[in-house]
């Protein structure tokens, strides 16, 4: 009985260990914002709020401000890219302080990828596979506000 215990730990622990395990990040909080075909004066004070999914905007959960920063806002493919640390378990709005504009960020889709298959179990992340912008559906799995 003790060597059928010892040689059933000795392939679960083989087989486990054979798995290859990649490191996969939840996309529940975005870090980069890109702004497309925006001058930096129009995008250098941005004020994020958080709202309650689903509330119409109406019930504020968080806000911050970005402020233009030359180490932190890099000119990138899609534009000018902030980092930020947005839930996207919040709908949000932008409000750009160079024109006064107001962007409403909402409906965020997430969807459950595989990301490790093993035989002692599979593990999965979270990607994010669209959004809106003013109603806009954005088939990306990052954020970006375009003018």
């Amino acid at each position: 009985m003790f060597n059928k215990l010892i040689i059933a730990c000795f392939f679960l622990t083989a087989f486990g260990s054979c798995c290859h395990k990649k490191g996969c990040i939840d996309e529940t909080r975005v870090d980069l914002i890109s702004f497309k075909n925006f001058e930096k004066s129009e995008t250098d004070t941005l004020r994020f709020t958080g709202y309650s999914q689903g509330s119409d905007f109406s019930a504020r959960t968080d806000s911050f401000v970005v402020y233009y920063d030359s180490l932190r806002v890099v000119q990138g493919m899609d534009g000018l890219n902030y980092q930020v640390q947005m839930n996207i378990g919040f709908d949000w709005e932008v409000r750009l302080s160079g024109n006064n504009t107001v962007y409403r960020i909402n409906d965020f889709v997430l969807k459950e990828k595989l990301c490790n298959r093993c035989i002692t179990g599979n593990s999965y992340y979270t990607s994010l596979e669209s959004y809106k912008v003013n109603g806009k559906i954005i088939p990306a799995n990052y954020l970006i506000i375009e003018k």
